[in-house]
């Protein structure tokens, strides 16, 4: 076997936040009404990354926080 190449497939962010500024985004995010065309795929592929993955792992870590105290 032989490697030709290895490269990012995409770039990522290493993102730091407080627990009072994670709280703020959730508490937003709880909040707010986005208002998409889910016809389109851009924002229906955004959307969903919100809704399905981001703003859950996010409240699962606040209630991770939570317990841990």
């Amino acid at each position: 076997m032989e490697i030709i190449n290895v490269y990012p497939k995409e770039l990522h962010i290493k993102l730091e936040l407080s627990e009072s500024e994670l709280n703020n985004v959730l508490d937003f995010l709880n909040n707010c009404e986005a208002k998409l065309d889910l016809k389109d795929e851009k924002q229906r592929i955004a959307h969903d990354f919100v809704t399905k993955e981001f703003f859950p792992a996010l409240d699962k870590l606040s209630e991770e926080i939570k317990r841990m105290r």
